[in-house]
Formats: structure tokens, C-alpha cells, sequence
């Protein structure tokens, strides 16, 4: 079993290294029609939104919903 703090227990600032579910996983375009990676991420408490603005190609082609993938940062809000 993991040992991680359920998402709905971090604070905005706060560092993150989680294994979360994929919930959507999408590629959008910005206002100025740039394309980004938009993801869905969850757990059993709670889900965010995770946006990656560069060098994502690769990564999309291979995250599908469902998956669980592991995810390093700092919780922010935008």
C-alpha cells in the first residue's frame, strides 16, 4: 500500500510525488492556438488539474485515461 497524503490533504505550495489515476488527458490549444497537454489527475479524495505547456508530445502519446501515472511538483493554483 502507498504512503502519500490523499490530494485533498496538500496545500497550494506545498510539494507533491504521488502516483495518481488519469482521469482525462487531452491536447488543447491556447488562446494564441498553442498547443498544450491538459490532464485530469485523482485519487479516491479529490482531483486537480494539471496543465503541461512544453515538451509534452511524447508524454501524450503514451498517457491514456485510466492510467496511473507518477506525478513530482509543487501544488499550485492557476
Amino acid at each position: 500500500m502507498l504512503n502519500q497524503k490523499d490530494l485533498n490533504q496538500i496545500s497550494k505550495g506545498e510539494n507533491i510525488d504521488h502516483f495518481l489515476l488519469v482521469r482525462k488527458c487531452e491536447t488543447r490549444l491556447t488562446k494564441s492556438n498553442k498547443p498544450y497537454l491538459f490532464l485530469e489527475l485523482g485519487d479516491k479524495s479529490a482531483s486537480v488539474v494539471a496543465n503541461l505547456w512544453d515538451n509534452f508530445e511524447n508524454l501524450a502519446e503514451r498517457i491514456t485515461t485510466g492510467d496511473v501515472i507518477k506525478i513530482t511538483g509543487t501544488m499550485d493554483e492557476y
